[in-house]
């Protein structure tokens, strides 16, 4: 269930912006009704980015997802799902 309602936004269409600038805002769904900003610690896991981004995202904004790699894998570990159906590893430590 978590796996499926936890999904990551991308822009469509820009160029991303430098890696020293970036601003990641995190935003939550509470009770169904009302939405909050969620302030992350640093190396946290980022759910999948929705399908339909992947694709119809522009060649520039597909460098979008380049900074996320590491942290799309560690959400796979996170919730034991593998998306290429391997058994994922975790540890328990996201640092």
């Amino acid at each position: 269930m978590i796996a499926s309602s936890c999904l990551t936004h991308l822009p469509l269409s820009s160029h991303p912006v430098p890696l020293a600038a970036p601003t990641h805002i995190t935003i939550g769904r509470v009770n169904g009704n009302h939405f909050v900003q969620i302030f992350l610690y640093r190396h946290y896991p980022v759910s999948p980015i929705i399908i339909w981004w992947m694709q119809n995202a522009s060649n520039e904004a597909y460098r979008w997802a380049h900074p996320y790699v590491a942290h799309l894998q560690l959400w796979y570990e996170v919730i034991q799902i593998d998306p290429l159906g391997r058994q994922p590893q975790f540890d328990g430590n996201i640092d």
